[in-house]
């Protein structure tokens, strides 16, 4: 059974859906209420006209004047050939009293309301075209024999109706024009808008692991987009960390154990053609130290990568560091079974700090070990001193000849290997340091060495003192 797979909606096909219809909603709604008020108003001023011409009518027929002249003589729209207005008047008994001579003695409808409010209504009109009329009741004096009259006056309205069609057509018309208007408007500012957006689209599908990411934050961005762009450039940046560790991870591995797995195997091979115990004995030495150091190298190598990616993370707690510094001394004495260097050590009978202390116990014992695996031999002078100047740093000196200021200015580099005392068996890997400086960063404390006169100086700052 196949699902059908359904297209994601696009924001500019929903905004511009939603732009046309309320755009069309708006301009219908508009138009049939200008419709509305046109009519109206239309019809209200034809209306308000024909009322004025029937209380003329009826006010004139009203008046008891001898000799008077006939209606038509001072209104022509009446007379016979005016076939557009027409009026009929009736005493209280529904007799005829007057006509207009455009009604060629045709009747025009006989209202039957008896009070003084008018009435309009639409009817045919004698000569057949369409009209409206107004029917009201006009009050005589006192000692009138007709009593009241009552009075129809209509005209003709085929025009107006015209008029308003005209009107509709040209409303409609005006109407679709402006909705095709605001449509293009509408979608051309839309594609301008959404610009930005197409071009925050272009970079992301440009951007890959192998290139130099392009910031995509910048300042002519839309407000909308400017957190996207700044979190998308920081998570951007921090991927390309993680894959830069993550290469520099698997070259410096490959770069470190490519000579020692060599030798192993080839101490490895060369072993089964070797007479003698002892010879063989020694061979396998070789291998497990050799074996040894890859150990300590991968395992130098990933606590590296782990400081670095942020996944150790310290946790700070009060501790003694005058304790802590004297495990670590007297440790690395023990390891390296010699007491021919004398330590020099002042410091305070208390230091109470806030820190991870595992964190610093493996800092302390990668600077402290390797002073005494570095101390040159056979110098009367050497002497490794420790001390605590105050509550947020501690120093470490010893003696290294062998150095320069500019092979001290290095020190923390991966793989910077220094023969400070020729001939000796021991081996390193040069990652002590580098570990050493990535212990300090991720605790947030400075490691700084210095070398002058033949002493080299490491210093760490910024330890945090225990709130008094």
């Amino acid at each position: 059974m196949s699902l059908k797979r359904e297209r994601p909606r696009s924001l500019r096909h929903r905004l511009a859906r939603s732009i046309a219809l309320t755009s069309t909603i708006s301009v219908v709604v508009l138009a049939l209420l200008l419709d509305k008020s046109f009519d109206h108003r239309l019809q209200q001023r034809f209306d308000a006209g024909l009322h004025a011409r029937a209380r003329a009518v009826a006010a004139y027929l009203g008046a008891s004047v001898r000799d008077a002249e006939p209606l038509e003589t001072w209104m022509p729209e009446f007379r016979e050939a005016g076939h557009t207005d027409f009026y009929q008047a009736w005493d209280a008994s529904g007799q005829t009293l007057a006509r207009s001579a455009s009604s060629h003695q045709a009747d025009l409808p006989l209202p039957t309301a008896q009070d003084a409010e008018a009435q309009w209504f639409d009817l045919q009109l004698p000569d057949g075209h369409h009209g409206r009329a107004i029917a009201l009741v006009f009050d005589l004096p006192d000692g009138d024999s007709r009593d009241s009259l009552r009075v129809v006056v209509a005209e003709e309205r085929e025009q107006l109706d015209a008029l308003m069609v005209q009107l509709h057509g040209l409303l409609f018309a005006g109407a679709l024009t402006t909705l095709v208007v605001v449509l293009m408007l509408s979608h051309w500012l839309l594609r301008r808008g959404l610009a930005p957006l197409d071009g925050f689209a272009a970079t992301l599908a440009a951007t890959r692991p192998e290139q130099a990411a392009k910031p995509l934050f910048s300042d002519e961005l839309p407000a909308e987009l400017m957190p996207v762009a700044r979190k998308f450039d920081q998570l951007v940046m921090r991927v390309f960390k993680l894959l830069d560790r993550e290469r520099r991870f698997a070259r410096d591995l490959a770069h470190e154990l490519r000579t020692p797995v060599a030798e192993t195997r080839a101490l490895a091979e060369t072993s089964a053609y070797v007479e003698g115990e002892h010879e063989l004995r020694r061979r396998l030495r070789a291998i497990a130290e050799t074996s040894a150091e890859m150990e300590r190298t991968m395992d130098t190598l990933l606590a590296l990568a782990r400081i670095e990616a942020g996944l150790d993370r310290p946790a700070t707690e009060p501790l003694d560091l005058v304790p802590l510094l004297g495990e670590v001394l007297t440790r690395n004495r023990q390891r390296q079974l010699s007491d021919t260097i004398p330590v020099h050590s002042a410091l305070p009978a208390e230091c109470w700090i806030i820190g991870d202390a595992g964190m610093l116990e493996r800092l302390f014992d990668i600077l402290i070990g390797n002073a005494f695996e570095h101390a040159p031999r056979g110098m009367s002078d050497q002497r490794i001193e420790l001390e605590l100047p105050d509550e947020r740093s501690v120093i470490l000196r010893n003696a290294a000849p062998h150095l320069d200021p500019t092979l001290a200015a290095q020190l923390g580099r991966r793989f910077l290997h220094i023969e400070s005392n020729p001939g000796s068996a021991s081996r390193h890997s040069g990652l002590g340091l580098s570990l050493a400086v990535a212990l300090a960063e991720a605790q947030g404390l400075g490691l700084h060495f210095d070398w002058q006169d033949g002493q080299l100086t490491a210093r760490i700052s910024g330890l945090t003192p225990l709130p008094s």
